[in-house]
Formats: C-alpha cells, sequence, structure tokens
C-alpha cells in the first residue's frame, strides 16, 4: 500500500458545444483496455464530469496512468463503463499521461456522440436533444 498527499486533477474546456444544446459530459478513462472490466464499485482510473454551459469540466482522485478523455452527449452517458462503447470512444479520445500531483489540461477535447458499434452517429460528430448535428472544433 502506498499513501501520497498528492493529488491529481484534470480538467478542460469542451468547445464547439452548439447554442442553446445541453452541456456534454467528459469521460476519462484509462489507455490500457484492460483495465475498463473488472474495476470495481469505484473505479478509480474511469470517471464521467459534466461539463458547465461554457463547457468546463473537472474531475479529480484519478490515479497517475495514461488515459483518454472524450466527450459525449449527455444522453449517451449510461454506457459509460460498457468495454465495448469505450473501445469506439477510445477511437476519437484525446490521449494524455497524468504524474503524481499533475494538474493536466488535455490539449484537445473532441465531441463525440457515439452510440453502441452496430447503431449511432459517426464518430466526430455530435447530436443535440433537438436533433441538430455538427462536426465539433477541437482546441
Amino acid at each position: 500500500i502506498t499513501f501520497s498527499d498528492l493529488i491529481q486533477d484534470v480538467r478542460g474546456v469542451v468547445s464547439g458545444i452548439p447554442t442553446g444544446a445541453d452541456p456534454p459530459s467528459v469521460i476519462v478513462f484509462p489507455a490500457d483496455s484492460n483495465a475498463w472490466k473488472s474495476y470495481g464499485v469505484n473505479p478509480m482510473r474511469m470517471k464521467i464530469a459534466r461539463t458547465l454551459q461554457t463547457g468546463q469540466y473537472s474531475t479529480a482522485g484519478l490515479l497517475p496512468g495514461d488515459y483518454h478523455a472524450v466527450a459525449i452527449a449527455d444522453e449517451y452517458t449510461g454506457e459509460w463503463q460498457d468495454p465495448a462503447y469505450l473501445e469506439l470512444l477510445s477511437r476519437t479520445a484525446t490521449r494524455f499521461s497524468l504524474s503524481p500531483g499533475e494538474r493536466k489540461t488535455p490539449k484537445r477535447n473532441t465531441l463525440c456522440a457515439n452510440r453502441r458499434p452496430r447503431s449511432g452517429p459517426p464518430a466526430g460528430s455530435f447530436t443535440t436533444a433537438n436533433s441538430r448535428s455538427f462536426t465539433p472544433t477541437t482546441t
């Protein structure tokens, strides 16, 4: 067991949210697909954060390691821990590493409203609650 007073933190701003659209959620999950299964009740390497209307988000308490971050429409968050869905999201997610005590702002955030692989909008698109689609910008 290792104890530390260092807290890792991931924060950023999702760009390209259409005016009047519900803010998306940001999923942060391990780059290693083996960690997408058997993670327990309170996973320390998988987090979801709801963005503000301005697109700002933050999440803390992640363990050091390599991660993916992706923004998805709130309506698709019910599947955020499903390994098949994470595989699909990992294709368009931003990859980054998190060191002990580091505050990280991923260089870009990709809005992605993918559903399960058998259906849904194409990668890199975002469908709002009122059914408008757009291709996101990245920062």
